[in-house]
């Protein structure tokens, strides 16, 4: 290969390179969260697996609406907030048990 033709292709590849860096910055929020996807119905609840819980909905200052579940325990020790992450909804979790 002449010396142009290989220029000619390393810079190629690095133009490339720099639109698929700047296609996934554009687009990170919709390639990281999928709200349109499968699986983000709540398909179940602590009460499947024998626990009480409450339902709690909580608006934040800027107007996002948090939902989650409060399970309390019969002699708690300590308070744990537990912040799933993912598209899935986490209830899968439960319904799928030790299997998951």
């Amino acid at each position: 290969m002449r010396m142009p033709t290989i220029l000619s292709f390393v810079l190629l590849l690095a133009l490339g390179y720099v639109a698929i860096v700047v296609f996934i910055y554009f687009y990170q929020s919709r390639l990281l969260y999928l709200p349109g996807m499968p699986g983000q119905d709540i398909v179940a609840t602590p009460e499947l697996i024998g626990l009480p819980y409450e339902d709690l909905r909580i608006e934040t200052s800027d107007g996002v609406m948090l939902s989650g579940w409060f399970v309390p325990h019969p002699q708690p020790r300590a308070t744990r907030a537990i912040f799933p992450t993912g598209s899935n909804h986490w209830s899968s979790f439960i319904a799928c048990g030790s299997t998951c």
